[in-house]
């Protein structure tokens, strides 16, 4: 007989541990198997963190295969595809302009306010990927660039919303206007 007490719950200490040490490995499945990925997220027996986790691996993967162009504000923010830079803890990492472009990524799981970063010459921009509305996300994010010192060391820093469904895209229009702030 086994004590109940004596079993403690592994999420999220294994994905983090796992994500990390298997990260290539889950790029390439997701490059190989995105359709089947995406009809998991379409599925309605799929739960919201399962879909959410699923939409930001696929759009993290996306962002090192083939790079990404977006229209963030006034600029038009350009990713060469490469390999993501992950960075450890809590807190945002120091870039600065001379840091190397690209995609950055946390390697902690339910990182605060963003899911990864793109960084660019004097921008940088905080990508929040999800399928559900979050609250308080630009205030945390703000919070977060100060103590990174990013509101000092660049010219722009944006906070992206990234969303598969329309209801949340409509939900954030209304709670956050506008979702992008500069320094």
């Amino acid at each position: 007989h086994v004590m109940p007490w004596l079993y403690q719950p592994l999420f999220p200490a294994v994905l983090s541990t796992y994500r990390n040490y298997f990260w290539d490995e889950l790029m390439e499945y997701v490059n190989v198997h995105e359709r089947h990925l995406l009809n998991v997220c379409i599925s309605g027996d799929t739960e919201n963190g399962t879909r959410g986790r699923l939409f930001e691996t696929i759009v993290i993967r996306r962002c090192q295969g083939t790079g990404v162009t977006a229209q963030v504000g006034g600029d038009q923010v350009t990713i060469a595809p490469k390999a993501a830079v992950r960075f450890p803890g809590r807190l945002l990492p120091e870039l600065k302009e001379n840091s190397p472009d690209g995609v950055y990524v946390p390697l902690a799981p339910n990182f605060p306010a963003i899911d990864l970063v793109w960084k660019q010459g004097h921008i940088v921009v905080g990508v929040h990927v999800h399928v559900r509305e979050h609250h308080d996300v630009k205030s945390t994010f703000i919070g977060l660039c100060d103590e990174a010192h990013w509101l000092t060391n660049f010219d722009k820093v944006y906070l992206l919303y990234l969303s598969p469904e329309n209801e949340v895209t409509e939900l954030v229009r209304t709670h956050v206007n506008p979702p992008r702030f500069e320094p």
